[in-house]
This record gives C-alpha cells, sequence and structure tokens, in this order.
C-alpha cells in the first residue's frame, strides 16, 4: 500500500515490488488516478491518496504529512514539530521542516509549507539523528524533532516559533525534558545566546521539570561572557540576569501575556 503522500520514487519502488511494471506503467497509473479523483497531484513528483468516498474537491492533504515527504531528508521541526507532539498553544497554517537541501514553499488551500535549510554541520552521522524521532501518522513515515531538540531549534531560531507568548505556552504544556539531550544539542547548536535562552527558561521552570542544579552550573560554563540582549533586534528596557549573562525584557520576566486585564 502506498502512504498517504508519495513520491513518484514510492510509486516506481510499489510497482516493482509487486512487479507491475516499469516507470511508463507508473505514468499511465498516476495519469489514470489524478483523472478518476483518486489523488492529488500536491507539486511535481508529490502526490496525497484522496480517501474513498470523498470528492477530490473537499480534499485537503494533512499539511504536517506533506511537510514530512517534501524532501526525501526533511525533518518536522520549530513550531511544526510542537504541533505534532500536541504541544503547541495554537494552531498555524504555516508549517515547517528543516533540511539538507533549499526547496520551494509549497502552497495549498490557505497553507504554506517552508523548508528551512540548516549548515552542514547539523548533517553528519550523528547530529542528523540526535535528537530525532520516528513517527507513523496514518501510513505514511514521519521524522520530527524531539520535545528537547525542539525546544532548543526554536530558543536558536525563535521566529519559527512565534512570538515570545506562543513560544512560552507552548513550551508550557511539555511536562518533561531529557536534560542529556538539551545538553549534547546545545553543544552542537554552538550559540552561547542560545545556552542562555535555554537556561534561563529551565530555571524558571526548575521544580516543575525537575531539572537539575548540576546540570545549570555546567550550562554556566557555555553562556555569552559579556551581557547580550534576549532579542538583537529588541533593545529596549530589560533586566541583566547576570548567571546568564542575558538581559531579558520585561513582558517575559513578568510573563504579561498572563495579565489579566
Amino acid at each position: 500500500m502506498l502512504n498517504d503522500i508519495f513520491t513518484t520514487e514510492e510509486a516506481d519502488a510499489f510497482l516493482q515490488k509487486n512487479k507491475t511494471g516499469n516507470v511508463n506503467t507508473r505514468k499511465a497509473l498516476l495519469a489514470y488516478y489524478k483523472k478518476t479523483g483518486r489523488i492529488l497531484s500536491v507539486r511535481r513528483g508529490l502526490y496525497a491518496v484522496v480517501p474513498f468516498g470523498l470528492a477530490p474537491d473537499l480534499f485537503i492533504p494533512d499539511p504536517i504529512l506533506i511537510a514530512a515527504k517534501a524532501t526525501p531528508d526533511a525533518v518536522l521541526a520549530w513550531h511544526t514539530a510542537l504541533d505534532f507532539h500536541a504541544r503547541s498553544y495554537t494552531n498555524w497554517n504555516t508549517f515547517y521542516f528543516a533540511s539538507n537541501r533549499a526547496s520551494q514553499a509549497i502552497r495549498f488551500s490557505d497553507c504554506r509549507i517552508n523548508g528551512i535549510v540548516l549548515p552542514s554541520t547539523f548533517w553528519t552521522r550523528t547530529a542528523k539523528t540526535l535528537g530525532v524521532e520516528v513517527h507513523t501518522r496514518g501510513y505514511t513515515t514521519v521524522r520530527v524533532t524531539s520535545l528537547e531538540r525542539t525546544f532548543v531549534d526554536i530558543m536558536d531560531r525563535p521566529l519559527l516559533g512565534g512570538s515570545w507568548e506562543e513560544i512560552w505556552r507552548s513550551l508550557d504544556n511539555i511536562e518533561y525534558f531529557d536534560l542529556s539531550i538539551i545538553n549534547k544539542y546545545l553543544r552542537l547548536v554552538s550559540n552561547s545566546t542560545t545556552v542562555a535562552r535555554v537556561a534561563f527558561y529551565l530555571e524558571r521552570n526548575q521544580e516543575r521539570l525537575m531539572v537539575d542544579k548540576r546540570f545549570l552550573k555546567r550550562l554556566e560554563k557555555l553562556v555569552p561572557s559579556s551581557p547580550v540582549y534576549w532579542d538583537r533586534n529588541n533593545r529596549k528596557g530589560g533586566h541583566l540576569i547576570k548567571r546568564w549573562n542575558i538581559i531579558v525584557p520585561t513582558f517575559i520576566l513578568n510573563k504579561e501575556w498572563e495579565t489579566v486585564l
């Protein structure tokens, strides 16, 4: 059986496995099933299976599955990973995946799927599996960043996680972190500002997340050597957290989004 979302390469492999034809057979079958409304073309080389009994014009493919199949090495990440793990505070119509290759954004219905190219250091044998989980959604195999890697990724590239309210409220839905994965991944990311953000959040949620004091002590060696702003594009106000050498905006310190008017 083909996946809910499949590529032409997977169609070829399926036909070869079942000894039902060659590339020309695949082209003919795809054309036939498109005509009969059994499959939809998401983009060149990527197709979605229309469920039985549903009209093609009423069917909207699962955007998370499309993101997961957009490139052979696609890994669901950032806010989309929070969505997948059912931790995001709000649902978005923009979806992200990490890849080693550039690709055009995919648009359908009101959704947009963006691939984010990560540096080559993220694709070494160890790095490309660190904090990456494999799940099944429907009939499709999905690779997605773990909660630990997602946490660090969003602290490293917050624009891919949303507003700080969205990020905080989403992270507050997480009950537990494997700190060893966070430690290894922070060293891979190698960004002292990211370490400071991560450390600040973990310290603020130390009891809830059962964060060992010794772990926070180890992070002190990785923070900026001189004070940095939480957001380099917004340097208005804030309070210096000396332990982490980071100037945190007042609205984050006070979690002002929780204020009841």
